[in-house]
């Protein structure tokens, strides 16, 4: 079990630690910030003609308990207290809305109104399909330029307009300085312009640089085309208030919408864009606002700390309405673990959460949550902070059952939703349909991972999906409708929709919409019952919802665009977890804990990169203008973040850093900047834990040991050269294949590997030589299956009739061909397949014109078949061994041959075998070095112990000849006879093999060479 091991500290660091702890033992409860604003206005009265505005909404419900309890407490201290009424509550954003008078208009309505203005402006526009992915990007511009009040037609000016004539004097020096680098990269020294504009095919600057020259005219057209329609995005409503604001009767504009509030406290904001400073002036001058900054302790007033970046400006500008902390505030005790592994910091959250419970409530894990009348400390209150929300199921699923209250604020994400991947699946699915002669298919790599997925066999049924997994054994490449019509709920999910992936029209584009619709509704309902669904049926109508919103605009969208603006409004869904907001143990990410204060903070993945996040938003406008413009950059991002942490953890008594230690792929395993901060800029004593895991060596001793029962299964089984070889390669491998039956779930080939290459190739040449009827009909001779079904096969192959199929190449492709569909189960033969194909073909061709060789050389105009493919048993010594001749065959009455077909690699040891070298051949077969085994050797061995124990075939002349297909276009094969001493040193060996198989005292070891290893199925369990 993983541990944790505190750090060894230095004894400077040792004492320091000792005073402060002393110090923080004594030191005085934090008052949280909405409590003291709260009290404030409490004290004051008259609150019910005050309106309240707040980062978020979770603030509003902590400020209004705050403010409850005041009003109690006030209320026993007078008994003759009148009624309160609650005063009026709202978010920055809803407050500007509801000045503005305008409903929020939805992000895939705002793009295509865009995507309208736009073709009116470009008449060569891309298709809408095309235009979703950067218009979305445009939006957010669009955005910033009104948030941050900047001037659109001097952003946004004409590339070519602005060389011609001066920059305006008005724009400052920095814009000045901003505007003339930007230039720098359309024209050269000598003051000419390095752009074609009217170039056909432009280069990168010049796709820019036409899209840029129309920015301002389509900026201008879609805010009038939105205004126009009564809608609006959330700039152009920042920016109409500040400007109504600003030039309008103050007094009377709130008054019309906020008709009982004569006062607005701005409670706990933080990065203020210019519409919303300009609307907090206006109302600051007209005695309208007071201001109630959340900005205290040194940590985060500290200059040199980015968290200070807007902040001191914003207290400068709009100064505190009371003073926050009059006592000041107490660094907290930082504590800062470090885990390899993201889940294995969910797995510490019990012993924290059980410390907690052990300082503040006697050990109760019950009582650790947010303050209320039931809870035993002042201190027990506590939140967990996830800025990865992919570990919110994580967590749910570890928290300690004695904890039964637990309030999530921050809502479960769609997108990391086992309804929304169960979607996702789908829709790839419909992406990849393939036709074949009027039949629709759905290819295998999208369907069985969906025919796997959790939320698909809770809707469909144990019974159905039984008879599903039963056709996923088939190993078929592609399965077709019919196929998957077991009940209605896979014909409603198998249902071919997206029949015509290029076709761009509203028809289809509903046809997908009412198949989605259809499908989630369909999937909620079948899984409702079950209660580990009532998620995902939450999902389900959410999923639904957005189809419907989407559908009800009428997109004449390719069904891949059609998706993508569905994930588009599907990545802003959460579904909110029920539970009591005010009581239990908070999770929450970092934008929810805004103006909250909690005794005791446990944030994981405080990794850099993740908290604080790093990323930066697609733009257009270059970071130079968007520097010059004062519009947000990486630099303002950065200190947000370092707000949200700093003041997250000014009022708490105790702070639990973890971060994932693993430093894989793209992530460093590197501790936040705001950890280094913390111990290296403000010189805080922290505690340092590390979570390990101690190594337990293995059990597995490399060997298995021999029981009756074994060796009952040895002499029972019947031995091939395969089997034979496994074990001198590694006796564990054969225990486990041939003793225990272990084998790797068959997995689906989409290509022609080696295996089936070879027996394509000798499947081909049994048709071949069996005659016209095999390799005219369906008969794919798969694992030698019987011939009794042809009529007509051919007991002697002539010259002539080889000579016939080499004008017939053709056919033997269409043979080929056959086999490969067959064997992949594919209906088609595609891609390298194709190559493989022609490959396999060559190979056929030029066995056949060596044959022909072959009968030349021996003066005879044909060949008898003795058999093809020919299995056969005999036995050794008491033990059975089989095989499969691949081709036996005679050029006259007194000889036999053996053909070997070999696509792999040839040793000179198997086919060189004569009195000298047999006993040294016969020792590299039986030793432990499998890298130069003669693998064929062995099997011509048994080959000639099958031909000698047949009477018809043993008074004939035996030879034998490996036909290697590579050097079939070299030189033709050679015959050869393998010597008695070779027969006599393998037969020695072989005794002595079989006696240590059945020799008890020899247990099933593991190999010495690791070449076996290297593809073995079992690699994983043999513990070497």
């Amino acid at each position: 079990m993983p541990c944790l091991q505190k750090m060894k500290q230095s004894g400077k660091q040792m004492y320091l630690l000792y005073l402060y702890e002393n110090y923080y033992e004594n030191c005085f409860n934090m008052i949280p910030f909405l409590q003291q604003v709260a009290q404030e206005y409490q004290r004051r009265g008259d609150i019910q003609k005050m309106c309240f505005v707040f980062p978020n909404r979770r603030s509003m419900v902590f400020f209004l308990k705050y403010l409850s309890e005041e009003i109690a407490y006030a209320s026993k201290q007078n008994d003759n207290a009148s009624p309160v009424f609650a005063p009026e509550v709202c978010t920055m954003n809803d407050f500007l809305y509801k000045l503005y008078d305008v409903s929020p208009t939805d992000r895939i309505t705002l793009l295509i109104t865009l995507y309208e203005c736009y073709k009116n402006l470009n008449p060569k526009a891309e298709t809408l399909d095309n235009f979703v992915f950067w218009g979305d990007i445009l939006l957010g511009d669009f955005n910033d330029v009104d948030k941050y009040k900047v001037d659109a037609s001097q952003l946004f000016a004409n590339v070519s307009d602005l060389k011609d004539i001066d920059i305006p004097m008005e724009l400052t020096e920095t814009q000045r300085n901003a505007i003339e680098q930007f230039l720098r990269h359309f024209y050269n020294a000598a003051g000419r312009i390095t752009v074609d504009l009217h170039s056909d095919n432009p280069d990168v600057k010049g796709r820019f640089l036409k899209i840029w020259n129309i920015l301002y005219p389509l900026y201008n057209n879609f805010r009038q085309k939105l205004s126009s329609c009564g809608m609006a995005y959330e700039g152009m409503v920042y920016r109409s208030v500040a400007e109504q604001l600003s030039c309008g009767d103050v007094h009377e504009m709130m008054k019309n919408v906020f008709s009982h509030s004569d006062k607005f406290v701005f409670v706990g904001l933080n990065a203020l864009n210019e519409c919303e400073k300009s609307v907090l002036r206006t109302l600051r001058d007209a005695s309208l606002a007071e201001f109630c900054w959340d900005y205290s302790g040194k940590l985060i007033r500290n200059r040199k700390n980015r968290s200070s970046f807007f902040m001191d400006a914003n207290v400068r500008e709009f100064p505190q309405s009371f003073v926050i902390d009059p006592e000041g505030v107490v660094v907290p005790k930082i504590n800062v673990v470090s885990v390899p592994s993201s889940v294995g910091q969910v797995k510490q959250l019990p012993a924290i959460l059980k410390t907690i419970a052990n300082r503040y409530c006697g050990g109760n894990l019950s009582e650790v949550g947010v303050l209320s009348e039931k809870t035993c400390s002042s201190g027990a209150d506590c939140a967990v902070v996830l800025p990865d929300e992919s570990l919110l199921m994580p967590v749910l699923n570890t928290i300690p059952v004695e904890i039964s209250g637990i309030n999530v604020t921050m809502g479960y994400p769609m997108t990391s939703s086992a309804f929304y991947s169960f979607m996702d699946m789908v829709c790839t699915l419909q992406m990849n349909l393939r036709k074949k002669s009027g039949q629709w298919y759905f290819y295998y790599k999208y369907l069985w991972p969906l025919i796997a997925h959790p939320v698909f066999r809770a809707a469909c049924g144990s019974g159905d999906c039984e008879k599903l997994d039963e056709l996923r054994r088939s190993g078929s490449l592609y399965v077709s409708v019919d196929d998957l019509a077991i009940s209605d709920f896979t014909s409603l999910i198998f249902n071919p929709v997206v029949r015509d992936k290029t076709l761009a029209d509203k028809h289809s584009s509903d046809e997908l919409a009412v198949y989605l619709q259809t499908v989630a509704e369909t999937t909620a309902c079948a899984v409702i019952s079950d209660k580990k669904m009532i998620l995902e049926a939450d999902f389900a109508k959410e999923y639904s919802d957005a189809v419907s919103s989407l559908r009800r605009v009428g997109l004449a969208v390719l069904p891949s665009t059609f998706i993508h603006l569905l994930d588009r409004l599907l990545s802003a869904v959460s579904v909110p977890f029920k539970g009591e907001p005010l009581k239990g143990l908070q999770i929450m990410g970092p934008l929810e804990t805004r103006a909250l204060d909690f005794n005791n903070l446990i944030l994981l993945s405080v990794n850099e990169g993740v908290f604080p996040k790093r990323n930066v938003s697609s733009s257009f406008i270059p970071p130079e203008l968007r520097k010059g413009f004062s519009l947000p950059t990486y630099e303002f991002q950065d200190a947000v973040w370092a707000y949200y942490f700093y003041r997250m953890i000014t009022r708490a008594k105790e702070v639990w850093l973890l971060y994932d230690s693993r430093s894989e792929g793209i992530k460093s395993g590197e501790e936040s900047r705001y950890i280094k901060q913390l111990q290296y800029h403000f010189n805080l004593p922290m505690h340092r834990y590390v979570v390990s895991s101690p190594l337990v060596a293995s059990s597995v001793t490399g060997e298995v040991k021999k029981t009756p029962e074994h060796i009952g299964l040895i002499r029972a089984m019947t031995f091939s050269a395969s089997s034979l070889q496994t074990y001198l390669a590694c006796p564990l491998q054969f225990y486990y294949k041939y003793i225990l039956k272990l084998r790797n779930e068959d997995e689906i080939s989409e290509n022609v590997d080696n295996g089936i290459f070879g027996s394509i190739y000798h499947a081909v040449m049994q048709a071949l030589y069996l005659g016209e009827e095999a390799m005219a009909s369906d008969l794919d001779f798969d694992d030698r299956k019987s011939v009794s079904v042809l009529e007509n096969v051919l007991a002697e192959v002539s010259k002539d009739y080889i000579s016939g199929w080499l004008g017939r190449k053709a056919e033997i492709k269409a043979k080929v061909n056959q086999m490969i569909r067959t064997r992949l189960n594919s209906i088609d033969v595609s891609g390298r397949n194709l190559v493989v194909s022609e490959v396999i073909v060559q190979y056929v061709m030029q066995t056949l014109k060596r044959d022909i060789e072959l009968l030349e050389t021996a003066g005879s105009d044909k060949f008898i078949i003795y058999g093809l493919e020919q299995e056969f048993r005999v036995n050794f010594k008491g033990f059975n061994i089989k095989g499969f001749i691949d081709r036996l065959d005679g050029y006259t009455n007194g000889e036999i041959r053996v053909v070997d077909y070999k696509t792999g690699k040839v040793l000179p040891e198997d086919e060189n075998i004569n009195a000298d070298n047999a006993e040294k051949i016969a020792d590299a077969i039986f030793s432990k070095d499998n890298s130069k085994r003669p693998k064929i050797a062995l099997q011509l061995y048994i080959y000639d112990k099958y031909l000698k124990s047949v009477p018809e075939y043993a008074s004939l002349k035996h030879t034998n000849c490996i036909y290697s297909a590579s050097r079939l276009f070299v030189a033709p094969p050679e015959s050869f006879a393998v010597s008695d001493n070779f027969h006599s040193a393998v037969d020695t060996r072989l005794v002595d093999l079989f006696n240590e198989m059945t020799d008890l005292n020899v247990p099933f070891r593991m190999s010495v060479d690791d070449n076996p290893c290297t593809y073995c199925d079992f690699k994983n369990i043999c513990g070497k």
